[in-house]
């Protein structure tokens, strides 16, 4: 099938576990996404929350798991950080992540805003 095949796409995958191996595959399966639908066919958001932050801190993330963000961010993916979970764990949006993000207010009020903007939901 052609990227074309796949029309333009609006998706949004959930990020809600510390486990280094489920978060490196989700970020595999974006970049699958990606490569499958054609970067110019894809508006694709990453809502982290809960214990998911690590993905994004400097001092927890793997440097092969850094890459992969700065990669998927450079093909525009939107990494959304929780508000809560920002505050919760003292995150400094300047110094102590990985890649510049966006803040969602509430994970999972983001989470229902942007499937009733009509983002398929894709929880790895």
């Amino acid at each position: 099938m052609t990227a074309e095949a796949y029309g333009k796409q609006k998706v949004v995958y959930h990020f809600s576990t510390h486990l280094p191996e489920k978060n490196k595959n989700a970020l595999k399966f974006i970049q699958n996404h990606i490569n499958a639908v054609g970067e110019e066919n894809i508006n694709v958001i990453a809502l982290v929350h809960a214990s998911a932050w690590v993905i994004l801190a400097r001092k927890k993330v793997s440097e092969e798991m850094a890459q992969m963000i700065e990669s998927l961010v450079e093909q525009g993916v939107d990494f959304r950080l929780c508000e809560n979970t920002r505050i919760q764990h003292k995150l400094d949006l300047d110094h102590d992540l990985v890649v510049p993000v966006s803040v969602a207010k509430a994970g999972v009020a983001e989470l229902a805003m942007l499937q009733a903007q009509g983002y398929a939901y894709i929880k790895p």
